[in-house]
């Protein structure tokens, strides 16, 4: 693979919508000998969850499900950036089966890192806050709100969904590379500020609240390249924020940059749109497409509330790319990492 700023991207990485009606790599069905061996493998881990960081693929005994998503791993690596996992029947298991299920997936395509400062490694993706008002502090991964496009941190986002909403909800990824060969063709004015990047607003998710997160002191370009390989990392709103936050206005090439790759991502010959349904995951690679989320009206019954359970990883044996994208790849360092900081409650039942 040969890659470049200033060329088009000519493999697969940079599909649109229509692509994947025929390229159907990315959909993944385990086979009943695989899912008995996923099964096994999740059943034989420790009862003590802080165990569960110790164990590596290595440790895995599952070699025909190893197959398969060794098989996965080179598709959002360097395919198409993403696979969607279905044909689980969650109403199987309880909570504690589909935590098992979910590290061992995880663990056999990389290293999982902390998503949050509670240093959690399985995550929760649920409406926290109960529609009021987002603050610029609060994730996006607590609320109902529509989010826009973006990328996480860690080299790779999971998404497992337990249970969806009556309404809304709805997932849509898009090839950023997809994104610059349109640039590239029409819109070239563009690049030399999204080859700058941009800078980004951290979050403050503990203290009094009062004080602002911070803004780091350098930027994260949307499009880089290192030993002929592409990589591509955006997060919309944390970089509008870094702005905010900094009281430091973009010019006016910045926010038009801004503006037109969000445009291009939002048309529908780019974008692929799916709703996930309980035993389905998506795992995307955050350092080649951008993902989003429509708004959602939950249920009022909370034992039927929306649930997704998120696990950010770096992949194992992947290339790394410059060092301001990398910095976002760590997930959260410096943290004590557990697999699920908060009590679970009815909701988790």
């Amino acid at each position: 693979m040969t890659e470049s700023l200033g060329k088009l991207v000519p493999t697969n990485r940079a599909w649109k919508r229509s692509d994947l009606d025929v390229n159907r790599g990315w959909e993944v069905s385990f086979s009943q000998l695989e899912l008995a061996q996923l099964e096994k493998a999740a059943k034989s881990l420790p009862a003590d969850t802080s165990q569960w960081t110790d164990i590596d693929r290595e440790g895995i005994d599952a070699p025909d499900l190893d197959k398969r998503i060794a098989l996965m791993r080179a598709e959002i690596g360097d395919g198409l950036g993403f696979s969607k996992i279905s044909g689980f029947d969650s109403s199987r298991y309880d909570q504690d089966m589909l935590h098992r299920i979910y590290w061992v997936i995880a663990v056999m395509l990389g290293n999982v890192v902390a998503q949050n400062a509670k240093g959690e490694l399985i995550g929760y993706v649920e409406d926290l806050i109960g529609g009021r008002a987002r603050g610029n502090d609060d994730r996006g991964y607590t609320s109902s709100d529509e989010l826009r496009f973006h990328c996480d941190g860690g080299g790779v986002s999971a998404l497992f969904c337990v249970r969806q909403a009556p309404e809304g909800g709805e997932n849509a990824i898009v090839s950023l590379f997809s994104v610059y060969n349109e640039l590239l063709n029409n819109y070239p004015e563009h690049l030399e500020v999204l080859h700058r990047g941009f800078p980004l607003y951290l979050r403050k998710e503990s203290g009094d609240g009062k004080e602002k997160g911070a803004v780091t002191d350098f930027r994260i370009p949307t499009f880089s390249e290192t030993e002929g390989r592409m990589t591509a990392w955006l997060n919309l709103k944390l970089a509008e924020l870094a702005s905010e936050v900094a009281d430091s206005d973009y010019t006016a090439r910045e926010l038009a940059a801004l503006k037109c790759i969000e445009e291009i991502a939002e048309r529908d010959d780019m974008k692929f749109s799916f709703r996930l349904n309980p035993g389905e995951l998506v795992i995307i690679n955050n350092f080649a497409l951008m993902h989003k989320r429509s708004a959602f009206k939950d249920s009022d019954d909370v034992s039927k509330k929306r649930l997704m359970m998120r696990l950010w990883l770096n992949l194992y044996d992947a290339p790394q790319p410059v060092r301001a994208v990398s910095a976002v790849g760590v997930g959260f360092p410096g943290v004590k990492p557990v697999i699920r900081a908060v009590a679970q409650t009815t909701r988790d039942q």
